[in-house]
């Protein structure tokens, strides 16, 4: 993420940064092999980067999990470009196993520089969102809540 973004950045402009994990991934690999896992994330990359725009920089941190730089977008933007992703994802996948593959996406966001300057903070953030979408139902978008001064 740093690469992405610039080692000792911080950024000062309007930024989002969003995490993205995929909910049913384990099983997948678990049931059809790793060959088949691997398959997969290169299918879910090329769907979120068809999910967002072009200026956005898409990429896997490990895992199941994506992150996606959104650079000058508002919390309503990227709610609405949550929601696609969402809905991209959850189009079964044919990776010639016999049947559809069916995985969720659940996403949590952190705003630069509301929610903090320095990427480290950002992701700690996000993560945080990420947690709340997952645990109030898979395929759900969060931000992140802003503790009250």
């Amino acid at each position: 993420m740093r690469r992405a973004c610039g080692a000792g950045r911080e950024w000062r402009q309007a930024v989002c940064r969003s995490q993205h994990g995929l909910d049913g991934f384990k099983h997948v690999n678990d049931r059809f092999g790793h060959a088949v896992g691997d398959m997969l994330l290169r299918k879910v990359a090329e769907r979120l980067k068809r999910a967002f725009r072009a200026g956005d920089v898409v990429f896997r941190i490990g895992g199941d999990e994506f992150v996606i730089l959104l650079p000058g977008t508002s919390e309503i933007e990227a709610t609405y470009l949550a929601k696609r992703a969402i809905e991209k994802i959850s189009v079964p996948f044919d990776l010639g196993v016999g049947i559809a593959i069916r995985i969720g996406l659940s996403i949590g966001s952190a705003f630069a520089p509301a929610d903090g300057g320095e990427p480290e903070v950002l992701l700690t953030c996000s993560d945080h969102a990420l947690y709340e979408a997952k645990r109030t139902g898979k395929g759900r978008y969060r931000a992140h809540v802003r503790a009250a001064n």
